[in-house]
């Protein structure tokens, strides 16, 4: 897990290290005021998605850190927590590479860098994808937890190594394609009416012979995306139902007590629809604690099923945007409202929510980042002082 870690932010700061180098040489390589001026207009009119990636950027990195720590160091070692722990840490990184767009729009018709730009697509790629399939090794080891007690069936450690190495390779292979079909292109940017100057964009190959490989790299995307949301709507529902059939079963044998007739003060209990009878101290805590595991598999289930669901919503104005509006299909891409532009990039937000979806569900992560904040440990104080 560290390795892909180690690996994962030697690239990013390799990407960044490049544009950085960009950005530096910029007037050195176009003088053209023009262009200058036209790329200033464009970085003001799209201010507003400056922000919106900067405030994801920042919930994503502390949230995803507090996540890390909570689940990586505070919680009981399982394979569930160390699946979170590794989609956490997956999802810091993905966070911090998105300082790469604010890079690029920021230099949306003076980017120069090619070997950045491809860098930027492939990095962002594999983190992204990254962060999706790993919630299918998560869904499975919960479904299985939940609708088997067969340790042959289990998610062991081994295996969940397994699981994590095999999403990163094939995120990988998925990724490097940017190298060849992502590159600075030369575009006619319209300033005026009557003025047109060239400019140099991090973006898809617009040559013909690229059109098809890029279009089959995009269904294979979409089709991914589908298949792992498919996958996952049938393993919880699996669980729920599992969930619903125990709670019914639970529901279906309350506890009846009949005259006491223990020299010890315990009474006789009897399950109804059962011949079978008990102390009442024994079958009590015996209900009561599957009662708790099913309501807390239950819980850790709606958890996990709400961020399947985020992760599906945070995507759907991305692929709208590039199914319908597509936009790196002609140079008037880089003249789009902000609202595309932020569309274009909606899928940021999957990296950066799913802390405080967490924080919201598990009342021992919010205690947990509570105490590490003393004001917001005092204003809670005061509060319940007040009621």
């Amino acid at each position: 897990m560290f390795q892909c870690g180690f690996f994962s932010f030697c690239f990013l700061d390799l990407s960044l290290y490049l544009s950085i180098i960009m950005t530096a040489n910029i007037t050195e390589t176009l003088g053209d005021e023009v262009l200058v001026s036209a790329n200033d207009l464009a970085a003001i009119k799209n201010a507003g998605v400056f922000v919106l990636i900067g405030l994801v950027i920042v919930f994503g990195v502390v949230g995803n850190s507090l996540t890390f720590v909570y689940y990586g160091f505070k919680e009981k070692k399982t394979i569930t927590t160390l699946l979170v722990t590794v989609l956490a840490l997956n999802d810091i990184m993905c966070s911090l590479a998105m300082i790469d767009h604010i890079i690029i729009m920021r230099y949306l018709i003076r980017y120069f860098s090619e070997l950045g730009c491809q860098l930027t697509y492939v990095i962002n790629h594999f983190l992204v994808l990254n962060s999706i399939i790993l919630l299918n090794p998560i869904g499975m080891e919960r479904c299985l937890r939940v609708c088997t007690l067969n340790p042959n069936y289990q998610v062991t450690k081994p295996k969940a190594m397994f699981m994590i190495g095999s999403v990163a390779f094939y995120s990988f292979v998925m990724a490097i394609r940017h190298f060849v079909i992502v590159g600075i292109e030369e575009m006619d940017i319209v300033v005026s009416a009557n003025l047109t100057v060239v400019g140099h964009v991090c973006s898809l190959r617009q040559e013909t012979q690229y059109a098809t490989a890029i279009d089959v790299f995009h269904i294979m995307d979409i089709a991914g995306f589908v298949l792992t949301n498919i996958f996952l709507a049938f393993a919880y529902g699996l669980m729920a139902k599992k969930i619903g059939l125990v709670r019914s079963k639970i529901g279906a044998y309350p506890i009846a007590t009949t005259t006491a007739a223990s020299h010890s003060g315990n009474m006789s209990l009897t399950v109804e629809g059962s011949n079978a009878s008990a102390t009442g101290s024994g079958t009590s805590k015996s209900v009561k604690l599957c009662r708790r595991r099913n309501n807390q598999e239950r819980k850790i289930n709606i958890m996990l099923g709400t961020i399947t669901l985020s992760s599906l919503l945070s995507f759907l104005p991305y692929f709208y945007v590039v199914i319908l509006v597509k936009p790196q299909a002609s140079p008037g891409a880089y003249t789009y409202s902000p609202l595309v532009q932020a569309g274009w990039r909606s899928f940021m937000l999957n990296s950066s929510i799913n802390p405080y979806i967490i924080g919201f569900f598990n009342t021992n992560f919010r205690t947990f980042v509570i105490n590490l904040f003393p004001c917001i440990r005092k204003t809670q104080s005061l509060n319940i002082r007040a009621t």
